[in-house]
């Protein structure tokens, strides 16, 4: 093992001594220093729809609720307590009289109903306004865009907040922690609504502040002193950089530049895997193809699923991807409690063949390529490389790649300019509907084209069905109408890599991968 990694080091090191040298001669090192992904396109929970992004927003807003670093458990935020009525339809938030914003001023209930109802207001095109759909009146006002009356969001007082739900939801106080649903400072959001995220002008309420910003470079963060908590906050400066480069943030790692990264090269977990400072599980994400039904080839379902049954999973976690990842050919990953998929369709050439040739293209004859479309990453890279050759050689269809940088890509997606693209998902919290809901008609993150009614009623009536097996049933049968139409076609269930150095305290492999920056800090500093 140390063998493979002294040479991927020696291979590739002129690499990261050059960022390195980058690096320190920008500024001195922040007390930690980690790898976050591509360049974040937003600072803003009701815009931010990445990972990358929702880490670096959750160091600078805190939510009503906080989930445990270990058991993702709900525990205290800006609320010091809560109730739930019987029926489980109206959430009472008690505020801690110590919250503050990170200029110092008070923190109130009226913050949280001006930012959730920025979250739903059309005009901010929110990608996640859709969560909050199960409160009264949510719904009716995002479609209008007026009659904000309706909407059950209430500041009893400064410090209570009150919610009314149409129907019971299990993982509502779980919502009130993820990103959309963080406040946020209405008058600087007011006065400054191009600029409002910029340093020197950001103001937030946790744990961090942003200090510094240098695009395509880092974040740099500093600890809020008007934090509520800020006595249990252990690191005083974080910097997160930009980098898309799996092989160049390994290569910083190593080097000891930076002291974790969530993204390694696949080519080298194998080796990675057996050091004490490797940290991996199971993740709640599912990776699979997005398909554009509103292009040819692909609006043919025959095409679609020929693509999926000729595709070797197997073959790309256990070559590829070689971190843990399970192949499947369904969405909704297994770790959800009282909820199993249905059975999907494994690999079938002759399947696969006998659909084309129904389709018009026997042995692919006369099928016009399919652009494939993918964000520059090593891994992204191989894998499309991967798919390309085994659909050549299986079924005869091209794939005519196309690579783009993170923001581009997304840009693209959502503007439908693609014919079949790499995607992933992570979900949000622990219910099937973090999955099942993201192919509604007119979703936000559908982005497919794809619409069926009975898929639309069965998640609808899936949401106010208080019987848990009930649920899990409609929910299972929603997933069903999903893997037969094929919009999309899952590869794998992912996994979580991590190199964190050691002496790090409260870093927890958990399934959505998330560590709170307020827990953590370093053993003897």
């Amino acid at each position: 093992m140390v063998r493979v990694i002294a040479g991927y080091v020696a291979a590739c090191g002129l690499v990261a001594l050059l960022i390195v040298a980058s690096m320190s001669k920008v500024v001195e090192r922040a007390d930690l220093a980690v790898h976050n992904g591509p360049e974040p396109k937003t600072l803003d929970p009701a815009q931010a729809d990445t990972v990358h992004e929702g880490r670096i927003v959750a160091a600078l807003h805190e939510g009503l609720v906080n989930l445990h670093p270990e058991t993702l458990a709900p525990v205290e935020g800006v609320a010091q307590a809560w109730s739930v009525s019987a029926d489980g339809l109206r959430y009472s938030f008690r505020l801690r009289p110590d919250a503050r914003w990170s200029n110092g001023e008070a923190l109130t209930a009226q913050d949280f109903v001006y930012a959730w109802g920025r979250l739903l207001d059309p005009r901010t095109a929110a990608p996640y306004a859709y969560l909050l759909f199960p409160v009264r009146g949510a719904r009716a006002f995002h479609e209008a865009g007026e009659g904000w009356d309706g909407v059950a969001i209430r500041a009893r007082d400064d410090r209570t907040l009150e919610v009314k739900l149409e129907h019971p939801v299990a993982y509502f106080l779980e919502l009130t922690a993820f990103t959309p649903l963080l406040p946020v400072h209405e008058p600087t959001v007011t006065a400054h609504p191009e600029t409002w995220q910029r340093p020197g002008l950001h103001v937030g309420n946790g744990p961090y502040v942003l200090a510094e910003r240098r695009i395509n470079d880092r974040i740099r963060l500093r600890r809020n002193p008007f934090y509520w908590d800020a006595g249990r906050v252990g690191i005083g400066s974080i910097d997160l950089y930009s980098l898309s480069s799996a092989d160049a943030a390994l290569n910083l790692y190593l080097s000891g530049a930076i002291d974790w990264t969530p993204t390694l090269p696949a080519t080298v977990i194998p080796a990675l895997a057996a050091r004490s400072d490797f940290v991996s599980g199971p993740y709640l994400g599912t990776y699979y193809l997005r398909c554009n039904l509103r292009k040819p080839p692909l609006d043919d379902p025959k095409i679609r699923r020929a693509i999926s049954l000729a595709i070797d999973r197997e073959a790309i976690v256990r070559h590829v991807t070689q971190g843990g990842e399970v192949a499947t050919a369904v969405f909704v990953p297994p770790w959800i409690p009282l909820y199993v998929s249905p059975g999907g369709e494994g690999r079938d050439l002759d399947a696969a063949r006998a659909l084309l040739e129904e389709a018009g293209y026997p042995g692919g004859a006369g099928l016009p390529e399919i652009e494939y479309l993918y964000n520059a990453s090593e891994l992204h890279q191989e894998i499309a490389e991967v798919l390309a050759t085994s659909l050549r050689r299986d079924l005869g269809i091209v794939l005519r790649l196309r690579r783009e940088e993170f923001k581009v890509y997304k840009e693209s997606q959502r503007a439908g300019d693609y014919t079949l693209s790499r995607a992933g998902w992570i979900g949000d919290y622990l219910d099937p509907r973090t999955f099942l809901e993201m192919f509604v008609t007119g979703g936000k993150h559908n982005q497919t084209g794809w619409s069926d009614a009975q898929y639309d009623a069965l998640l609808e009536g899936a949401a106010g069905e208080p019987d848990a097996a009930r649920r899990a049933s409609l929910y299972r049968e929603a997933e069903e109408i999903l893997l037969e139409a094929q919009p999309i076609i899952p590869l794998h269930h992912a996994a979580h890599q991590n190199l964190v150095r050691p002496g790090l305290v409260g870093f927890h492999p958990n399934l959505m991968n998330i560590h709170p920056w307020k827990f953590l800090r370093w053993e003897g500093r």
